[in-house]
């Protein structure tokens, strides 16, 4: 920065205008989260969601990726995950696609992949 742009600059100031944005958002997330781990799926759901994200081609993701989805969700790897929810369903796409590195189709273009469920829309990232 410029000494003349930084004159009147207060570090302080702006992370905590920072901290309070982000503290803001924590509410609405934290409640997102509360719903999906309470919104059960059934089989059938799960295996439509999970070809509708692959098949569907608005979403972007990567068919490859489908097969290690689905054994993720039915086959979790860790404890909490193995209620079989839109919690657990999102953190096997999640998993998937954070392993799939940066040249992933997902990523390509920026963004994160979205996937519905009765009106619930949720990303992975």
């Amino acid at each position: 920065m410029l000494a003349k742009h930084s004159k009147h600059f207060s570090l302080e100031d702006s992370l905590a205008v920072g901290v309070d944005r982000m503290q803001r958002n924590f509410g609405p997330l934290k409640q997102q989260v509360e719903e999906w781990r309470a919104m059960q799926l059934s089989t059938a759901a799960a295996k439509l969601l999970i070809y509708q994200a692959f098949i569907g081609e608005e979403t972007g993701f990567p068919k490859h990726l489908a097969r290690r989805v689905h054994d993720l969700y039915f086959l979790p790897v860790h404890e909490e995950f193995k209620p079989r929810t839109m919690w657990s369903l999102s953190n096997a796409f999640h998993q998937c696609v954070q392993g799939a590195g940066t040249n992933s189709a997902v990523q390509g273009h920026g963004e994160a992949g979205e996937i519905s469920a009765n009106g619930t829309t949720f990303l992975t990232t």
